[in-house]
């Protein structure tokens, strides 16, 4: 009888009911600091987010690996969640009745428009290219964080993002942990990237 490999198989729902329980502290402030960037200049609450988070991770529709660490995990459900829901609203703009004169007669539908015009795209592109390379100077004295901040912009996480950096398991953790320690140096308060 062969043994079956563990860590291809998800987390159930009560495993994952247990690492939400046992989170600790840190973990919890680093779920609502996510939570609060991903719904900065959006329309919906950050506790919302993360509380679909938590839905999706338990009702199964979101599955999480065992070898993910679990609020690694949450931020990636609720980076897509947040996603799902600016694309949903950019295809259904907000409508309201408008008067213009207060007569109940002369109501015009006004739409609002969500979509950024060519000039606050190209200054929000720019914004994030600032960004990106302010952070990559955090590092310029480490390559392998700079290899793991390309990963992690680019979507990368979880075992794919350590073999990427072709570090071992501890030397992966300790250059997270510098990463967000620098990256919470640089940026105090919420303005995170």
């Amino acid at each position: 009888m062969q043994a079956r490999d563990t860590g291809a198989l998800p987390l159930t729902e009560l495993e994952v009911k247990r690492a939400i329980a046992v989170l600790a502290p840190a973990g919890w402030l680093r779920l609502h600091k996510a939570a609060r960037a991903l719904c900065r200049n959006a329309h919906f609450d950050a506790e919302d987010l993360l509380q679909e988070a938590f839905e999706r991770a338990l009702e199964g529709s979101r599955q999480c690996s065992r070898t993910l660490d679990i609020v690694l995990f949450l931020v990636g459900v609720m980076r897509s969640i947040a996603s799902d829901w600016r694309k949903a609203r950019r295809r259904r703009p907000e409508m309201s009745l408008v008067s213009p004169t207060g007569s109940l007669q002369e109501v015009a539908i006004k739409v609002r428009d969500e979509r950024l015009g060519p000039d606050e795209w190209l200054a929000s592109a720019q914004e994030a290219n600032c960004l990106r390379q302010t952070i990559f100077a955090l590092f310029a004295d480490d390559g392998v964080a700079q290899r793991m901040l390309e990963g992690i912009m680019d979507g990368i996480a979880g075992e794919e993002l350590r073999s990427l950096t072709q570090l071992n398991q501890t030397q992966f953790e300790s250059k997270r942990r510098l990463i967000r320690r620098r990256i919470d140096k640089a940026f105090p308060q919420e303005r995170k990237p």
